[in-house]
């Protein structure tokens, strides 16, 4: 496949992201927001999981387009004991990207169709990293405008920069990464 933001538009792709070098070795613990907790946009809505981030990404004054980045656990090969015991407890290991795609908030159908979308492609993922571009004069940024802020925040992940993304699990709720 292509080169991240390679997708976008109505026949959006997911890219595969080559493995390899980069990938961050930082340990990461997975928590939920507890009750009223979430993260807020400039309109007060609260945002626990990937549906209320569709509304607020439709209901936004300019157009927007997601970048979503979809993450594995994986243990790295000189991990101790204890990390290799803690994540075949499901807890720890580093996240490295496998996949990404752009899409306007209106060509996701929901966090089901999306899923489906990343399941088609055989390829496993723990966690999906959420940025988005912020349209002008009414219009959403393009696919083209959208490959180099994919590429970088597919690089910020690789490095564990991950703090101003929203992260959402499998189940399609906002979690919590934690450095552990």
């Amino acid at each position: 496949m292509g080169a991240p933001g390679g997708g976008g538009g109505a026949g959006a792709f997911l890219t595969r992201i080559k493995r390899g070098r980069g990938r961050s070795r930082k340990n990461v613990r997975v928590s939920r927001p507890g009750v009223g907790d979430g993260t807020g946009n400039e309109d007060g809505m609260r945002i626990t999981n990937f549906s209320d981030l569709l509304t607020a990404a439709r209901g936004q004054p300019e157009p927007q387009r997601l970048l979503l980045v979809f993450a594995a656990a994986e243990l790295p090969h000189d991990a101790t004991p204890a990390e290799r015991a803690a994540f075949e407890r499901g807890e720890g290991g580093a996240l490295a990207p496998v996949l990404c795609v752009d899409k306007r908030p209106e060509e996701i159908e929901s966090f089901d169709a999306l899923c489906e979308e990343s399941r088609r492609t055989g390829i496993g993922w723990d966690i999906l990293f959420v940025g988005a571009l912020s349209g002008r004069g009414g219009h959403a940024p393009n696919a083209d405008e959208a490959v180099q802020p994919l590429r970088m925040m597919v690089e910020a992940i690789k490095a564990g920069r991950v703090a101003q993304f929203l992260a959402v699990d499998r189940d399609g709720d906002l979690v919590r990464l934690e450095r552990g």
